[in-house]
């Protein structure tokens, strides 16, 4: 479960850095949001 959740992280650190490096691309960024969020969700 560990890894799942470590991997969740860098993917949703991934999606945020594209969307920063694109020039803020509201659907990159409501993506990684939406994908912080889950993570947070499955670690409680």
């Amino acid at each position: 479960m560990k890894k799942i959740i470590l991997f969740l992280w860098i993917l949703m650190f991934i999606s945020f850095f594209l969307g920063i490096m694109l020039g803020g691309n509201n659907f990159v960024k409501e993506r990684a949001v939406t994908l912080c969020l889950s993570c947070m969700g499955l670690e409680e």
